[in-house]
């Protein structure tokens, strides 16, 4: 992992199990963030990042995606807040705050949905907690924002997701573990970030 002084994985092998989870140390500020924290291009800097290569791992149906982080910069090409890529798609799956319009969107195997959920009410300096959940059979795409669901729609990809890709957290992903637009990252603390092979209900 770059960008980290720890990763903890746990392999899932069955939707009861505990989720895969990144674990953060070293790097936050307790007074800031609460606890352990990743803090990325701030001060400046604008090539930080990290990331998780080769995720057999990584959910290829029903998915779960969950990130606690807080930001008060909005870039004016948007901003990543999760970003995973595989050889065949560079944006397999992306939760992406977008500027311009001023939009929270997923990204699923290329495809775009736009949430209606403000980025600058997610990138206000205040912590968040973004929740995507994507039911591959049915369809089902739920967004929840600090455990409230703010968008419910149906997104069908026409077929399974790809393991064995690249996570990246503070950059988006144009090509499998870079590709970079500096324009596009993500500035501010992450605290915690969970990968679930379940759909999760709303309790």
């Amino acid at each position: 992992l770059e960008g980290a002084t720890e990763f903890d994985v746990e392999a899932l092998t069955d939707g009861n199990e505990a989720p895969t989870d990144m674990t953060f140390a070293g790097n936050g500020d307790l007074a800031t963030t609460g606890g352990p924290a990743l803090v990325l291009n701030e001060g400046g800097a604008s090539d930080e990042y990290a990331s998780v290569s080769n995720v057999n791992d990584f959910p290829t149906g029903d998915l779960t995606v969950e990130i606690r982080f807080a930001s008060n910069v909005q870039h004016s090409n948007g901003t990543a807040l999760f970003s995973y890529a595989t050889a065949g798609n560079a944006n397999e799956f992306l939760l992406f705050a977008d500027a311009s319009p001023d939009q929270l969107y997923v990204e699923i195997d290329g495809n775009v949905i736009g949430t209606g959920i403000t980025s600058s009410s997610l990138l206000d300096g205040n912590e968040h907690t973004v929740s995507v959940s994507w039911d591959q059979s049915s369809g089902a795409l739920r967004v929840y924002v600090d455990g409230d669901q703010e968008y419910s729609g149906t997104h069908n990809s026409g077929g399974w997701l790809s393991s064995g890709g690249t996570i990246v957290l503070g950059q988006e992903q144009d090509s499998v573990g870079g590709g970079f637009d500096s324009d596009q990252t993500f500035e501010g603390t992450i605290s915690e970030v969970r990968l679930f092979d379940d759909v999760r209900t709303a309790q």
